[in-house]
């Protein structure tokens, strides 16, 4: 099925781009296209005190923007201007450093096709921040959970249009979703059990369905997809081990086939992706090499 959002699509082409960020406070981004770097956006530098926090389309005009959080506990955005420029940063809030936002769990927490902010305080709870890069900004405390738990990854995994908090508990190997709506959770389902030295590493619609699957990676290199409809483990497909040497950095659309696919860094800096069709992978694509002071996001 056609999907309605491509994340990190820096020059809304319908491909995911890839972000950089360095040790010395410079960002940059990767325009990829069938796995080749077309373009690059140099998006200049901030003062080291800030950090990426997370990434995503925080306005609605389906170009990606950037979060930053600052050791001072401070939050800002800066805007994509669709020119290959951001815009300088604009300070939201400082909610305290006890808060932290949690990456790679971010999502579309009220269904308004906008990027929200999960946020975990050092205490164990939790909440979500709405309307973040708007001025219709909406916080909510959505719960408290023990060390164990974390909160893994995102996805629409019961098809709802808004997206969901995949919960992965690290000393029983439970995993749990919590379904949003506004904000707010209003339902959950326990899952399976994983088996150990399994752990979840992100999301995305790998066979098509409609329905955010979860991808998890083995301590032996091996990678694998959980195919999730709702309260269902529906299948779960194996993809082979490319080896310890690679790490799963992302995950988005880098070919035109509307499957989700799997982004790679190898230590070297070497990047490459895997494109996946339900089941199985059907290419392994380098893309470019980097130096390695320049890591990700």
């Amino acid at each position: 099925m056609a999907r309605t959002y491509t994340p990190q699509d820096y020059n809304h082409d319908n491909y995911s781009d890839i972000l950089w960020h360095n040790t010395i406070g410079t960002t940059a981004a990767w325009v990829v296209k069938e796995s080749k770097l077309t373009e690059g956006y140099n998006y200049g530098s901030v003062p080291t005190s800030w950090a990426v926090a997370g990434h995503g389309d925080y306005n609605g005009d389906g170009y990606a923007d950037v979060a930053w959080r600052n050791t001072d506990g401070r939050i800002a955005y800066s805007l994509n201007d669709k020119a290959g420029h951001q815009t300088p940063l604009t300070d939201v809030a400082n909610p305290g450093t006890a808060w932290t936002p949690v990456k790679g769990a971010e999502g579309d927490w009220n269904g308004d096709h906008k990027q929200d902010i999960l946020w975990q305080n050092t205490d164990g709870r939790y909440a979500t921040w709405t309307g973040f890069g708007t001025p219709q900004l909406t916080g909510h405390e959505i719960g408290t959970r023990t060390a164990d738990w974390h909160a893994s990854t995102a996805g629409d995994y019961n098809k709802d249009g808004t997206d969901d908090i995949w919960w992965y508990n690290s000393a029983t190997h439970e995993n749990e979703a919590w379904f949003m709506q506004n904000g707010v959770p209003v339902g959950s389902f326990k899952y399976a059990n994983s088996e150990a030295g399994w752990t979840p590493v992100g999301s995305g619609d790998f066979n098509n369905d409609g329905y955010s699957d979860v991808l998890w990676r083995n301590d032996d290199g091996r990678v694998q997809a959980w195919a999730i409809q709702g309260n269902t483990v529906a299948a779960k497909y194996d993809y082979g081990n490319p080896g310890t040497d690679w790490t799963i950095v992302g995950t988005g659309y880098y070919n035109a086939d509307d499957y989700s696919d799997i982004l790679w860094r190898n230590k070297s800096g070497v990047v490459g992706t895997w494109y996946v069709q339900g089941d199985h992978t059907i290419a392994g694509t380098l893309v470019e090499n980097a130096p390695t002071d320049w890591q990700i996001q």
